[in-house]
């Protein structure tokens, strides 16, 4: 018996599904990184010194990688965690354009052929090794 291979699980999940689908799914996963982001920014960021909204925007802005800047607030923790942020929404980024080009560039692979083939005459077994 063969062992299970989970390496293809990715590239299957790619090849069936749309584009459109893809697209949805990276957004919504843009969109939560930014709400678990945003309470994790609630936690670490003065209340009075800025409102939620403008966490809220800050982190969206920095799940989808744009240029986005929270002047009002210099504590280190904040950068740490912005910083973890930023590398979070980076690689899913690259996750992200890896799966484009996965979709429309690479073929997959539909036989696959073996080297060996045996025949055991008595039983009339063929077996592919």
């Amino acid at each position: 018996m063969h062992p299970i291979n989970n390496t293809n699980v990715f590239k299957s999940f790619i090849f069936k599904s749309t584009m459109l689908n893809i697209l949805i799914g990276f957004i919504l996963l843009y969109i939560l990184m930014a709400i678990v982001f945003s309470g994790i920014y609630y936690t670490i960021i003065d209340e009075e010194l800025v409102p939620y909204k403008q966490i809220l925007e800050f982190s969206l802005l920095a799940s989808f990688s744009f240029d986005s800047q929270m002047n009002k607030v210099t504590t280190d923790l904040f950068f740490i965690v912005n910083l973890l942020h930023q590398v979070i929404a980076l690689i899913i980024s690259t996750i992200f354009t890896a799966a484009i080009v996965l979709k429309f560039f690479y073929l997959p692979t539909f036989f696959i052929f073996k080297k060996k083939c045996n025949y055991a005459e008595g039983n009339n077994i063929l077996t592919i090794v």
